[in-house]
């Protein structure tokens, strides 16, 4: 979440829908999809909901998401969210 706040990017989820992401992946037995993954804070979210596994794809064609790795979020192990 501070790269995306570090570079202006607004549409980062807030920490309610976050919570929310968790719960939802916890329900995913095989594989989880998402799109729009901008500086990865709602894949960081699914990750950590995500059962031991479940395969996460994630895909988008703008500049965060396919920019360096030092600007895309990060995952915290132990289901806490992101970093």
């Amino acid at each position: 979440m501070e790269a995306a706040r570090r570079h202006g990017f607004a549409f980062s989820c807030r920490p309610e829908q976050g919570r929310l992401l968790q719960v939802l992946a916890a329900g995913a037995t095989h594989r989880i999809g998402e799109t729009g993954t901008g500086y990865g804070v709602g894949p960081a979210w699914l990750a950590s909901g995500a059962l031991p596994g479940t395969r996460l794809v994630s895909w988008s064609n703008t500049a965060p998401a396919t920019g360096s790795s030092a600007d895309r979020g990060r995952v915290r192990a132990g289901g806490r969210g992101p970093a």
